[in-house]
């Protein structure tokens, strides 16, 4: 009935309970501390070698953090810290494949990202992305294009709302700014810097398809111009647009009271013109005299006179070029006459 007699069961229990396996046909000394010391030192993490039980300082469990180490690193609490081989940004300490094999991003040893083929920083559009970092294109990367357009930095974005009146900035900059503390140092929100090299092309702000704003206030839309200047008052004592030079002279101004200022930053009239110099009016001959519209100035080149016009008529005033008027009336007397006056003209022969 049994395979094998009782007598022989007994003794392979036996056996085994002094340390010794009972294999049928042989009987093999065991050495149960050999089969389970691991290979390499205290927290590396053991793999098949083949012939055996592998270990590598260079694959390595930090059970007191909790965190798998690659390649020695001499510091780091993460649950995850990989060293690269060395520092520079042609070896990568990391890379990530997508399921066909083709490489998507990789981290540099010399700390750079880097994406190959179609590699993003993704996040759930729904939420934000918050960045508490410094962006910068290494001066090293040059774009040699010729043709077409390309971008360093680029952000797209779409806004389509169907109700409501959100508002959506596909790019937005905020900052606080406190120098209550003694510091004087400029702080910009956008700073363009560009080195032009032989760039006669080169457009440090471009907007295209649309309107660009500056301040916060109702603009009709109908009316907008490319670029509209909202300031941040309505009396002189606060500024709309100002250009100034590098020395900080005032170039051009407009006060939010409208008026406008060339050379000043306090214009007292709707055009005040500060300086040594001249003013030049419109030039252009009689046949190229705009409608009458009253008030308006200009320079006559056919009779080199200054004229304006009263709303129905040109009138000239002055003369062009140096001398005495030259519209002066002469009087020709022939035979016996009498003048009478009040003494308008000197006496002469009749």
């Amino acid at each position: 009935m049994y395979p094998f007699p009782i007598q022989k069961l007994t003794l392979t229990l036996l056996l085994l309970g002094a340390g010794a396996l009972a294999v049928w046909g042989q009987t093999t000394r065991v050495d149960a501390a050999g089969l389970v010391r691991p290979a390499g030192s205290a927290g590396n993490i053991q793999y098949n070698n083949t012939s055996g039980i592998g270990g590598s300082p260079n694959l390595h469990w930090d059970n007191s953090n909790a965190g798998l180490q690659i390649g020695q690193p001499s510091s780091g609490t993460a649950r995850l810290i990989v060293k690269g081989s060395n520092t520079n940004n042609t070896a990568f300490a990391f890379q990530g494949f997508d399921s066909g094999d083709a490489e998507r991003s990789r981290i540099t040893n010399g700390g750079y990202f880097q994406g190959s083929g179609i590699s993003r920083v993704g996040f759930d559009y729904g939420g934000l992305f918050l960045l508490d970092a410094r962006l910068q294109q290494p001066a090293t990367v040059v774009s040699t294009i010729t043709s077409g357009a390309t971008a360093l930095v680029s952000f797209n974005g779409g806004f389509a709302p169907t109700s409501g009146n959100g508002i959506a900035n596909l790019v937005e900059v905020t900052g606080t700014v406190n120098q209550s503390g003694g510091a004087n140092g400029k702080v910009r929100m956008l700073y363009l810097a560009a080195n032009v090299v032989n760039a006669p092309n080169l457009y440090a702000l471009e907007t295209v398809g649309g309107y660009s704003l500056i301040g916060d206030g109702v603009v009709v839309p109908e009316v907008m111009p490319r670029l509209a200047v909202v300031g941040l008052g309505n009396t002189g004592s606060t500024n709309a647009f100002g250009a100034y030079n590098t020395g900080g002279a005032p170039l051009f101004f407009v006060g939010d009271d409208g008026q406008a200022g060339i050379g000043t930053t306090a214009p007292a009239y709707a055009l005040d013109v500060t300086g040594n110099d001249a003013v030049r009016l419109p030039r252009g001959s009689t046949a190229q005299r705009p409608a009458n519209s009253p008030g308006i100035l200009r320079y006559n080149t056919t009779d080199n006179k200054f004229e304006g016009n009263d709303g129905s008529a040109w009138v000239q005033f002055g003369a062009g070029g140096s001398g005495a008027p030259t519209d002066a009336t002469y009087l020709t007397l022939t035979g016996n006459a009498t003048l009478s006056g009040s003494g308008c003209c000197p006496p002469g022969p009749t």
